[in-house]
């Protein structure tokens, strides 16, 4: 509005001048004068005004501005979303590996258990077998005392450097047992 009124003043001021010369007044073209000047110093004015307070490129940049930070903080958040996702799925890997550590422990314990259960059954069976090759042999005395386990103990050192070949086979789980 007011650079309209700035034109409206800057053509009177211009038609003074323009009055004031044909008509060979020196007032009306000294007044028309400082009208134009005047109405130039409005419009100038004016145009710094809009110049100064018109916001409208810097608006558009702080909209960019905002429109990136925006998608920076969505960026954000889904690589948060994702590397809370990776953090549960490792947590649960971890788990389940912990879990199946312990199943294959106890699995190994039971499978021990029962190695050392079958490898004392063994020696039970050896040991049976031995002292009733020693008493078929005359070796072992089923009543003996306690006096008697170091005379035992010889004799059966002897009895085993005779029968050399019957031991090997037991070892190895293959043939049967001498009769």
């Amino acid at each position: 509005m007011a650079a309209l009124a700035a034109g409206a003043a800057l053509a009177l001021g211009a038609a003074a001048v323009v009055w004031g010369i044909a008509t060979d007044d020196l007032a009306r073209s000294i007044g028309g004068g400082s009208i134009t000047l005047t109405a130039g110093t409005l419009l100038a004015l004016a145009k710094i005004r809009v110049w100064c307070t018109d916001t409208r490129a810097e608006r558009q940049r702080l909209a960019d501005l905002q429109r990136l930070a925006t998608d920076e903080r969505t960026r954000l958040v889904a690589a948060q979303g994702a590397l809370e996702q990776e953090r549960n799925r490792v947590l649960r890997d971890a788990a389940a590996a912990e879990q199946a550590a312990a199943v294959r422990l106890v699995a190994a314990k039971a499978a021990m258990e029962e190695q050392l259960e079958e490898e004392r059954a063994q020696m039970a069976v050896d040991s049976l077998n031995t002292a009733f090759k020693l008493i078929k042999a005359g070796l072992l005395n089923p009543r003996a005392t306690r006096s008697n386990v170091l005379h035992l103990i010889q004799q059966a050192s002897r009895y085993q450097d005779e029968e050399p070949q019957a031991q090997p086979t037991r070892e190895r789980g293959v043939g049967h047992p001498a009769h």
